[in-house]
This record gives C-alpha cells, sequence and structure tokens, in this order.
C-alpha cells in the first residue's frame, strides 16, 4: 500500500545511520522515495499490483525460464 511504502518504510530508513538525504516524490508520474544509501544514491519507485494477494514462491518453485522467456 502507498501509507506503507511512503510513511512506514521511509521512517524505517530514516531511523538507519547508513540513510542520508531522503526524500518522497510523491506526486510524480512514477512515485518515488529518492535517498542516499553509503553514499551511494538510490531511487526506489513506488509500484502497487493489481491483484488482491501475492502467492508466495519459493526458490524451488521459482521457474526463471518462464519469468524471462528463457
Amino acid at each position: 500500500m502507498q501509507e506503507d511504502f511512503f510513511i512506514v518504510l521511509h521512517n524505517i530508513l530514516k531511523s538507519r545511520p547508513e540513510i542520508s538525504e531522503i526524500h518522497c516524490v510523491k506526486d510524480s508520474k512514477v512515485p518515488l522515495m529518492r535517498f542516499t544509501f553509503d553514499g551511494i544514491s538510490v531511487d526506489l519507485p513506488y509500484a502497487q499490483l493489481k491483484v488482491l494477494n501475492v502467492p508466495e514462491v519459493s526458490m524451488h518453485t521459482l521457474d526463471l525460464n518462464r519469468l524471462y522467456g528463457g
């Protein structure tokens, strides 16, 4: 949910000593959170899946060939 991303995750990241310069860009075409992690600039986009739930996937059932057309 957008609230979890822009409020909960933002607060978690903000409390970490390796995170600085954290900004939320909610109203852009692609909403994102921009921050610096140990000197590395990061743009973390927000995306919401149009499904009610996401099935749990284990490495034993994950078929990368199907996902990437290999």
